[in-house]
């Protein structure tokens, strides 16, 4: 349970560095239960600019995950690092799920949000994490994956610049979040 709590404060001592003054939210206190967790990130969410959650997400780099980002360096291919942050999502108890598909020729990443999320958490959390998986492909990759498109399960967030943190297509009002690209 000291690991995960490390791990979740870690993070959301990120997301509030990152915050504009004015934004002035306390780090919460630990342990970092589910509810805790979701209800800290409830919070940002509500508190935080628009185009926050992409911006925060684009500004992660590996190094920021230490041992885990330097593997996930030495991986060859995309595939290896999903494993890698599956594994360490799960541990951590992030409340977005990955779920990676390919059908058809096409690569799908699917975000799915724990039940108990408010769908503006959910929100939040998916478009963090979508901008968070184009930083760090880029990182490992040098590419930019332009061919990809995001798909989002709510609508656009008036203020909010997508096109600076999303490198491809993207769409809102879909029945769920994912990214979709070529398999290869």
């Amino acid at each position: 349970m000291d690991r995960l709590n490390e791990i979740r404060r870690r993070k959301i001592g990120q997301l509030l560095a990152l915050l504009p003054a004015g934004c002035d939210i306390p780090a919460p206190r630990l342990p970092l239960t589910d509810l805790a967790y979701a209800a800290c990130l409830a919070r940002i969410a509500a508190e935080a600019p628009p185009g926050f959650a992409p911006m925060a997400g684009s500004s992660r780099r590996l190094s920021d995950l230490g041992l885990l980002g330097h593997l996930i360096m030495s991986c060859s291919r995309l595939g290896d690092p999903y494993e890698i942050w599956t594994r360490h999502a799960e541990m951590a108890g992030e409340p977005v799920r990955l779920v990676s598909r390919v059908a058809d020729g096409e690569w799908i990443l699917e975000f799915v949000p724990a039940p108990f999320l408010p769908a503006a958490v959910a929100a939040f959390c998916s478009e963090e994490m979508c901008a968070m998986f184009f930083a760090f492909a880029r990182e490992i990759t040098g590419h930019d994956f332009g061919d990809f498109a995001i798909e989002l399960a709510h609508s656009a967030q008036a203020g909010a610049n997508y096109a600076a943190h999303y490198p491809c297509g993207l769409s809102f009002g879909h029945g769920r979040t994912r990214i979709r690209g070529p398999a290869s």
